[in-house]
């Protein structure tokens, strides 16, 4: 007759288990997050020289960021606060949690990418009354790159 001897302890076993499960979800999430860095962080580099705009108070650029939900649960948040922009980069967060709730389809990923204060569209259509292009906050350099962005997310 035979005997079998587990060379493991069932602490083992979901040890690895959540290990793997922590690798698939960080290989799922790896794309939205540099999708997102990427747009961001071209949106926030828009300088007053190249059709962006200038700094007072950073709050403006410090509130353009990102938030990924997977199934319904916020899972990460990208606001970093630039020199003085900290209330911009609370008020960008908040903003992205209320978007969120409004787009939540409860399953899968998804990414929310935003210009968090409320003088943002005011601050891209100064100058050209009634239209966008003067300054651009995050429409074109998000709008501009998106579908480069998607196409890299869904390989």
């Amino acid at each position: 007759m035979f005997s079998i001897t587990a060379n493991f302890n069932p602490g083992d076993v979901s040890s690895y288990i959540q290990q793997e499960t922590d690798k698939w979800f960080s290989s799922l999430i790896e794309p939205f997050r540099v999708t997102g860095r990427d747009l961001v962080d071209r949106a926030r580099a828009q300088t007053k020289a190249i059709g962006g705009w200038g700094n007072i108070t950073w709050n403006l650029r410090s509130s353009i960021g990102y938030l990924i939900m997977y199934n319904g649960e916020v899972v990460e948040t990208y606001f970093p606060v630039l020199e003085t922009g900290a209330e911009g980069s609370e008020t960008g967060e908040n903003y992205a949690r209320e978007i969120a709730l409004l787009v939540n389809e409860g399953e899968g990923v998804q990414l929310v990418i935003v210009a968090g204060m409320e003088y943002a569209l005011l601050v891209e259509r100064q100058g050209m009354p009634g239209s966008y292009g003067q300054k651009d906050v995050i429409t074109h350099v998000v709008g501009d790159n998106i579908g480069d962005a998607l196409n890299k997310l869904l390989k």
